[in-house]
């Protein structure tokens, strides 16, 4: 595999770094850069903890930046725990997702921590309800005595019983989604927390773990509730794996709690190759998943060997395709292979009508969804995580992406989950080009060209590169990005700062660069990094080596594409529109399909439908199904039309086709063409059809007029069939049936009628007729010359100026 030529390529990872904080308003301490050591099994706890221990009395703001399964959970836990056990602090713990919060809490429970002590916001409506009914219950006045009233509210919510609090990000902050305020049950909580706090004199521990997948609450107003906790915190930890630049930004303000004092501790990703999953990339052609042949091979392969297996799925509709059964298809489909096994399956996505039907991660079963790329863990020995990747649209459909919508490090956290050694499968589709200029400089020459091969072999048709992009260079980007739109509206600011608008009136302020860094700063990243092309990415990041838990095994280029006989030209007409509107969309700002000539259509379709093993109502497609299927390609490319005759279509198409072969030959200079421009072969095709173009001459100089009207003999003339015999055409038609990229297939009716001519005379004819037609609307009609009745075919010279260019791609407007 090309990967090991990369073994002496580090992993790239978002460092966090002493200049990325104003010296002037922040106090840094040098980092902690932690070296892996091989003894530990690529584990850093041991080196860790001491770190952690040494400064337990100091307030700062800790960064924790290692990598996922490197064991840094265990050292923070024992950090939290022995805060836990003083009497003088209260420990918060903040998560981005629910299945987190078990999780620390089970975490907690393992090492000996009572339950009681625990808060977990899950189980909020427990800690209120017997509080609720004791108040339903009895008022203050119907009580006998003090003695009674205690009896009855011994057991009422105490926030003084709890030592640990787990709960979500956006509770702390008070993010409630669409509603402003959060529902009474959390504010009552919070109020007695912070009012704990303050009159016991507590200092609070924070925790922000996976800080990256929070950063959407960090807006100004939550950011803003924070102050709640000013002058409680003595010491904030955040951790990730993958930082971003939004969560440096999250460190400065969190940093105010604790005097603007940051300790960074981070450590190098070195992959530990005994531990590492097996990767193998699949890229496919046909987004119909569901059908993929190596999807279900694998599969079936996984559930006759008995093999455990999950498959993370970027959106909730593949999801549910992939577990329903569809008895009608005369395909096989993966809904096909676990049907009767509905118990075996955990179906891991929501329902917007009813979020009590949502599914966790259930280590005993088969899990299929979207809910599980990120907070849990995989720990299930042998095990193969099969991962599916939508078909790649632009950034500015970042929906599309589902589960993936935040880039790399959606990606790298997605595969981490898998803990133990097995196997994991990616689909994915084809990628972008690379761009050479752009490598590294320290990639050698040999590096560089098996990387670029690999790109070639994959990518799509087209020239479409992205560029590499170094994940530590971002900062310039939206120092850049911010310059640009400071600029825009510099003269606005200006006008503003010149008015003397009153206090009272709207706040009118251009918003500083933390907040846009904040509030839009990772989206425009993910647009730039890569080309905002997970495929391309993905592809990079596995011949390099980037993944700490997995290593490239296999590549496979999956060329199958799925039809069924019924409605095939509609499926035909559905798959050209989604591929044209991922052209469209591939690159942000600029249409890939808009862009392509003509003639390029045509190789792109024929390469990315046509030439594919086309499998129809489950068996092989036959050559006269593909023929068909290639001419329903031709048909929705240049026609607008929900028919499909194959009989009639294949004539208007062939005339269509060699109308525009004819016209932009003739209007070619060959001899003007730049040198290597075009192949030998194509320059011979564009000669022939100029030649062929001199025959229309022929027939246009022997037309005769009768009342206005113009005629043409039905049957070939002398003159035709001279000037034919003069140019020796037989040849060349030959060639053109070789080597004519539609001429050559048997689409058309074109290359079995000139096999058949026997004769020469029967070859004038074909050639006559067929010129005919392609240049001429031909109709019979009888009229009486010299008191005698005959029938002339009259003509109209069809309307082709505007025809596209099927035949070559055209010259640059320059040359012209």
């Amino acid at each position: 595999m090309p990967n090991q030529y990369f073994d002496n390529i580090p992993i790239e990872y978002k460092e966090i770094n002493e200049d990325d904080f104003d010296s002037k308003l922040y106090n840094v301490e040098p980092k902690h850069l932690i070296e892996l050591d091989k003894k530990d099994n690529g584990f850093i706890g041991n080196k860790l903890l001491p770190i952690l221990s040494s400064d337990f009395k100091n307030r700062n703001t800790t960064i924790i930046n290692a990598g996922v399964g490197q064991g840094k959970t265990t050292a923070i836990l024992n950090a939290l725990l022995y805060y836990a056990d003083k009497e003088e602090y209260v420990v918060i713990v903040a998560v981005p997702f629910k299945s987190l919060i078990t999780q620390y809490e089970k975490e907690c429970i393992g090492r000996g921590v009572s339950k009681q002590r625990i808060f977990n916001l899950l189980e909020i409506d427990n800690f209120f309800k017997k509080e609720e009914k004791q108040e339903e219950k009895k008022s203050w006045g119907e009580y006998v005595d003090d003695e009674e009233w205690i009896k009855d509210h011994q057991n009422k919510f105490n926030i003084r019983n709890y030592d640990i609090h787990i709960l979500t990000v956006n509770a702390l902050l008070g993010n409630s989604g669409e509603s402003l305020l959060q529902s009474r049950k959390r504010t009552e909580y919070f109020n007695r927390l912070q009012g704990y706090c303050k009159k016991q004199n507590k200092k609070i521990i924070l925790l922000f773990d996976e800080i990256h997948a929070s950063i959407h609450n960090f807006k100004e107003r939550f950011i803003y509730k924070l102050w709640n906790y000013y002058g409680l915190v003595h010491k904030a930890y955040i951790v990730s794996a993958t930082f971003n630049e939004a969560s440096k930004e999250v460190i400065k303000y969190l940093s105010e709690f604790t005097d603007n004092n940051i300790k960074i501790i981070e450590s190098l990703r070195e992959p530990v190759k005994e531990k590492q999953s097996d990767l193998f990339l699949n890229f496919y052609i046909d987004e119909q998943l569901d059908k993929d042949k190596s999807l279900i091979d694998l599969i079936s392969n996984l559930l006759a060997n008995k093999k455990r297996f999950d498959i993370l799925v970027y959106s909730k509709t593949l999801a549910e395709k992939l577990i329903k059964y569809d008895k009608k298809s005369k395909t096989k489909k993966v809904g096909h292979l676990f049907r009767g096994r509905e118990l075996e399956i955990n179906k891991c996505f929501s329902n917007v009508f009813n979020p009590t039907e949502e599914k966790r991660y259930d280590k005993s079963k088969i899990n299929i969804g979207t809910n599980f790329s990120t907070g849990i863990s995989i720990e299930k020995e042998e095990h193969t995580f099969i991962v599916l990747f939508p078909k790649n649209l632009s950034v500015k459909f970042l929906n599309n992406k589902g589960i993936f919508t935040n880039g790399s490090n959606s990606i790298i956290q997605a595969l981490a989950r898998q803990r133990e050694k097995g196997e994991i499968h990616i689909f994915l589709p084809n990628p972008l080009g690379l761009s050479e200029k752009s490598l590294p400089k320290n990639y050698s020459k040999t590096q560089k060209t098996i990387l670029l091969d690999e790109f070639e072999k994959c990518k799509i048709l087209g020239d479409n590169f992205i560029k590499y992009s170094d994940i530590n260079k971002q900062r310039n980007v939206l120092n850049q990005l911010y310059g640009k739109l400071h600029y825009e509206v510099e003269s606005a600011i200006k006008s503003i700062d010149g008015l003397s608008r009153k206090d009272e009136m709207n706040r009118l302020l251009f918003p500083t660069k933390e907040i846009l860094i904040l509030s839009h700063g990772e989206k425009h990243l993910v647009r730039d990094f890569f080309g905002g092309n997970l495929p391309s990415y993905i592809l990079w990041a596995s011949i390099t080596n980037q993944f700490l838990n997995c290593r490239l095994k296999n590549i496979k280029i999956i060329d199958r594409i799925y039809f069924e006989n019924k409605d095939l030209f509609f499926q035909v007409k559905k798959l050209i529109e989604k591929q044209k509107f991922s052209l469209v969309n591939l690159v942000e700002y600029y249409s890939v399909y808009h862009s392509m000539y003509d003639f390029e259509k045509i190789k792109f379709f024929i390469k990315s439908i046509y030439s594919m093993f086309i499998v129809i109502d489950g068996k092989k497609a036959t050559l006269a199904e593909k023929q068909n299927i290639l001419l329903m390609i031709l048909k929705v490319l240049f026609f607008e039309s929900d028919v499909f005759n194959s009989r009639k279509d294949k004539k208007e198409i062939l005339q269509y086709y060699l109308a525009s072969c004819f016209c932009h030959s003739n209007e070619l200079l060959v001899n003007e063409v730049p040198e290597n421009y075009f192949s030998e072969k194509i320059i011979k095709i564009i000669k022939v059809f100029k030649k062929w173009g001199t025959l229309i001459d022929i027939i246009e100089a022997n037309q005769e007029t009768y009342k206005k009207h113009t005629f043409i003999s039905e049957k070939t003339f002398k003159a035709f069939s001279k000037k034919y015999k003069a140019l020796n055409f037989n040849e060349d038609f030959q060639f053109l049936m070789d080597n004519d990229l539609l001429l050559s297939t048997n689409v058309f009716a074109f290359k079995d009628t000139f096999s058949r001519n026997k004769t020469k005379k029967e070859m004038i004819d074909s050639v006559y007729n067929l010129t005919k037609a392609v240049f001429f609307i031909v109709k019979s009609k009888p009229i009486k010359i010299d008191k005698n009745t005959v029938r002339k075919n009259f003509i109209n010279r069809k309307k082709i100026e505007s025809i596209p260019n099927l035949l070559f791609k055209e010259l640059p407007e320059l040359i012209l």
